[in-house]
């Protein structure tokens, strides 16, 4: 298996798994690292995207651009909110 059949594997696998960091892989490796720093590196930035991703998620259920219009449609026309 040639090195680029093994870089193809990993983000296929990466991302059949969801793992986003891990389908970028060469970005957060250093050959000059031990293989646990490079481990932690990818788990940190997977954590990362991944808290990112559900924030943003939580925010779009959470509704608040409702609250924003019910807030504007109760507010007189000279008052604007802030």
């Amino acid at each position: 298996m040639t090195m680029a059949d093994q870089k193809e594997g990993i983000r296929k696998a990466a991302a059949y798994l969801g793992l986003a960091a891990f389908s970028q892989y060469e970005e957060h490796m250093d050959p000059q690292r031990p293989f646990e720093e490079n481990l932690l590196s990818l788990l940190d930035e997977q954590v990362r995207q991944t808290d990112t991703r559900r924030l943003a998620g939580r925010i779009r259920r959470a509704g608040f651009h409702r609250l924003r219009l019910l807030i504007l449609s109760s507010c007189p026309r000279n008052i604007s909110p802030t």
